[in-house]
């Protein structure tokens, strides 16, 4: 039972690791269609969504790095 705690935030951070490359994925796209278009809001936001990709993939990584997490 003492595993328990340890998998549903493995499957968690599991989770948001892959929402990070799907959203980094099409951060990606959006960039390269607004750098194409030279819409400049457009551009603004597919980085903000990279940016937010980025931290949702590291995460997990920062937080077990810092003991906050076992």
């Amino acid at each position: 039972m003492q595993d328990v705690p340890s998998l549903i935030l493995g499957t968690v951070f599991w989770i948001l690791r892959i929402v990070g490359v799907v959203v980094l994925m099409d951060g990606i796209y959006k960039l390269t269609i607004a750098r194409k278009d030279g819409e400049a809001d457009e551009m603004n936001r597919a980085i903000v969504r990279c940016t937010i990709a980025a931290i949702f993939i590291t995460l997990p990584s920062i937080l077990q790095a810092l003991h906050l997490v076992v």
